[in-house]
């Protein structure tokens, strides 16, 4: 038994100290949100839209410009979903954004396609709507 003990003790003390560790890679909750945005609107996008960019691409653009390697949103990620009532929380946060970026999205193309429907040879109706 007494061998049990020091060999548990040591083991415990490594494990709690690779958590704390881990931890460094957490990226802030904020972050993660917008990211996860992000990377949900890509996954969404018309090919089109993309002109021939591959999807990878764009993804390796999002962890540049916030700084966060995809070791670490892929940890922050796991840490946040071993949290499920939290994660569900956080998730209709995300939903709710989405849905606000939507509705824009489809408001500014409901006043470009009135725009286009404007007779081009009128110029001043098309100068006063702007």
């Amino acid at each position: 038994m007494r061998f049990f003990l020091i060999f548990l003790i040591p083991v415990l003390f490594l494990a709690s100290s690779c958590s704390d560790n881990d931890k460094t890679l957490l990226i802030e909750d904020e972050t993660y949100q917008k990211m996860f945005i992000e990377f949900a609107i890509i996954n969404h996008m018309d090919k089109k839209l993309l002109r021939n960019r591959p999807k990878e691409e764009l993804v390796d653009s999002i962890y540049e410009h916030y700084g966060v390697t995809q070791e670490q949103f892929r940890y922050t990620h796991d840490y946040f979903e071993s949290d499920i009532p939290e994660q569900l929380l956080r998730m209709e946060k995300i939903l709710i954004r989405l849905r606000t970026e939507s509705n824009r999205i489809d408001s500014i193309a409901k006043k470009n396609q009135q725009e286009l429907q404007i007779d081009p040879d009128n110029l001043p109706q098309r100068i006063r709507n702007r």
